[in-house]
């Protein structure tokens, strides 16, 4: 077994390149190198995985974004006899660490520790100030192994899968919507301690039943809701008359991924504008005030995929002259990010001219 000692109170971190390994990128998840396999047992686990840092790039909302993290992979057994030559395989594109494309493969590598020191905690697994929990392969064997149950206690490894230098990139997935980055990792093993296992290559399941996936939570990486809002306005002309009416359609959407249901529309009207109201409907579950006079300030709950229109109707003043321009605007509700503002508000602009444009219609 393989074991990166911790002195007293403090864990040594083994950066994968002190262990002669970089890992691998790419197509190596599980059934890349396991055809078939289905990952089904729980002789070993993933008990947590705890960021180290973070390095660079940020998580803009649910899918958008990407960060570079160093964390440590805490496993732990599941009862039973020891088990041999741990692999592990971390989704680094969001998606399947048993049948994706792209995973980063490591595994329990030295230097190695022959006597592992147990101590009871609250949760009934040895003190992790005391650890990691990896014992000394025999006969050469050069990959980690895990101890069963020691005194009835649950052993553990501490796996610094991302150590100093050697940041993973994870994009900013969320899938089970409680606002924490989450990956799919597998964790892979050997139930005979006859085979050598010598390093990275070795380190894959040794069978399609002695390895077994999950999806898991890093704390310490939030990732924001977001709702991808949008807004446009126009009032389908180019040109209006001083005093005539004018009637703008103001139409905004929700592209998702997340509902913004507290979102706020605002349409301050310019001064050129009199004797203004305005009516509301919803679409695909979009609620919204059905009515109101003056400009529109209203908090519209806008679900992912839904629409709210807005009409309003108002007089240009008569003394008005150059161009009237009005601006409405969208702004998501707290708690939820906008990753693309650039189409938050909306413009309409038209001539102002008296003599040409009596009624106010002229088709743009």
């Amino acid at each position: 077994m393989h074991l990166s000692p911790l002195a007293k109170m403090a864990l040594l971190l083994l950066p994968l390149s002190a262990a002669g390994q970089t890992g691998m990128q790419g197509n190596v998840c599980v059934q890349a190198l396991q055809p078939g396999a289905s990952c089904l047992a729980s002789d070993v686990r993933v008990a947590s995985i705890d960021l180290l840092s973070i390095d660079g790039g940020a998580c803009l909302g649910n899918g958008l974004g990407s960060v570079d993290v160093e964390v440590n992979v805490v496993l732990t057994t599941n009862g039973g006899p020891d088990r041999f030559d741990i692999g592990t395989f971390i989704a680094t594109d969001g998606g399947s660490a048993l049948s994706g494309n792209a995973c980063y493969h490591d595994y329990l590598a030295p230097p190695l520790t022959p006597t592992p020191i147990y101590t009871t905690s609250a949760d009934g697994l040895p003190s992790i100030e005391n650890g990691p929990w990896w014992r000394a392969g025999d006969g050469g064997d050069l990959c980690g192994d895990i101890q069963k149950q020691f005194n009835g206690m649950n052993t553990q490894a501490i796996l610094a899968q991302a150590g100093v230098g050697l940041p993973l990139t994870l994009p900013c997935t969320d899938t089970n919507d409680d606002g924490v980055l989450d990956v799919s990792m597998c964790v892979a093993w050997s139930s005979t301690v006859a085979s050598t296992c010598s390093g990275l290559s070795d380190a894959i399941p040794a069978s399609n039943t002695k390895c077994g996936c999950g999806r898991y939570d890093i704390a310490g990486i939030l990732i924001p809701a977001s709702a991808n809002l949008s807004i446009t306005k126009t009032d389908h002309v180019d040109a209006v008359a001083s005093g005539g009416p004018v009637s703008y359609s103001i139409t905004v959407a929700n592209a998702g991924p997340t509902d913004a249901l507290s979102s706020k529309v605002v349409d301050a009207l310019s001064a050129d504008l009199a004797a203004c109201s305005w009516t509301c409907s919803g679409f695909g579950n979009g609620t919204c005030t059905a009515s109101g006079n003056d400009g529109i300030d209203d908090t519209m709950s806008l679900p992912s995929g839904a629409q709210i229109v807005y009409m309003l109707d108002c007089f240009v003043v008569a003394t008005s002259t150059g161009t009237l321009t009005n601006t409405a605007s969208v702004t998501p509700p707290t708690g939820v990010v906008d990753p693309d503002e650039s189409d938050n508000t909306s413009t309409d602009s038209d001539f102002i001219d008296d003599a040409v444009f009596a009624d106010g219609f002229e088709s743009k």
